[in-house]
């Protein structure tokens, strides 16, 4: 036999749970720490990779760093 609960009870139950909600964090500290890790280890690897690509290229001076600044403007407006 399954026994209905009353509306008061439902009620206050449903408060509480809003109230325990709202006191937790929309996020997660340890994930937005690993996203920030991972973003700066491909920035990293964007440098190297640029920097590799420019000197590949013969681009030394002014020029390789127009190169390198370009990339690096591909990318922050790649990632939002």
């Amino acid at each position: 036999m399954v026994e209905k609960k009353s509306s008061a009870t439902t009620a206050a139950a449903s408060s509480t749970s809003d109230k325990e909600k709202t006191n937790q964090p929309v996020y997660s500290e340890m994930a937005v720490r690993n996203n920030f890790s991972i973003l700066e280890n491909s920035r990293t690897c964007q440098a190297a990779a640029s920097g590799i690509a420019g000197g590949a290229l013969g681009l030394t001076g002014l020029y390789g760093f127009v190169f390198y600044f370009i990339f690096v403007l591909i990318q922050v407006c790649k990632v939002p």
